[in-house]
C-alpha cells in the first residue's frame, strides 16, 4: 500500500451526523458529493495493482485489497484506524459510482427520513424502487461494519459483489 501521497478524507464534521442540524448535514453532504472525483483519485493513489475501471474483475481485486488493508486503531481496539475509515469512505464512493453507472436512476441523497434511523443525515444511495420509496443504501456505514468484521476474522466475505447484485435487484 502506497499511502505516502494519499490524503485522508476530512468530513469537516465533528461528531455523528445524526446529531447535527439539517444545515450542517447538508453542508457535509455537498462536500461528500463534490469530492467524489478527488476521493476516487486519492483511492487510486493508495491501491496497488488495481485498476478502477468499474469491471467485475476490478471490484473483486478492490475487495481483496480492502480486506488486506483494514486496520484497527492501535490506541483503541474499539475503533478502526483513520486510514481505514477513509478507505471505507472512498471505496463506498467507488461502489456508489459503479451502481450509478449501471443504473442512472440511482443517485446520492441525504437521508432525512427519520431522526431515529441509523443513517439519518448521512449520504446514501437512493432511487432504487418506487414500490419501496424510502429504500436506500448507506455504503459507507456498511463498509465500516464490514471492515470491523474483517479486522476481527480476516475473512473476505465477497461482500462487494453481493452488495452490487442486491442493489441492482431493487428495480
Amino acid at each position: 500500500m502506497n499511502n505516502l501521497k494519499y490524503e485522508i478524507f476530512d468530513p469537516k464534521v465533528d461528531g455523528p451526523l445524526h446529531l447535527k442540524t439539517r444545515k450542517e448535514a447538508q453542508k457535509h453532504f455537498e462536500l461528500y458529493v463534490s469530492s467524489i472525483d478527488d476521493r476516487l483519485g486519492q483511492l487510486m493513489k493508495l491501491i496497488d495493482k488495481v485498476e478502477l475501471d468499474y469491471s467485475d474483475g476490478s471490484v473483486k481485486l478492490l475487495e481483496d485489497w480492502f480486506v488486506a488493508n483494514c486496520k484497527i486503531d492501535i490506541k483503541s481496539a474499539e475503533n478502526l484506524d483513520l486510514l481505514t475509515y477513509s478507505i471505507c469512505n472512498d471505496v463506498s464512493l467507488y461502489l456508489g459510482d459503479l451502481l450509478i453507472k449501471k443504473n442512472p436512476k440511482i443517485h446520492w441523497g441525504l437521508n432525512t427520513l427519520k431522526p431515529t434511523d441509523v443513517s439519518y443525515h448521512r449520504p446514501v444511495l437512493i432511487g432504487f424502487n418506487k414500490k419501496i420509496k424510502d429504500y436506500y443504501i448507506d455504503l459507507d456505514l456498511i463498509l465500516c461494519q464490514y471492515a470491523f468484521r474483517v479486522v476481527s476474522t480476516g475473512i473476505n466475505e465477497n461482500l462487494f459483489d453481493r452488495l452490487i447484485e442486491s442493489a441492482l435487484k431493487r428495480f
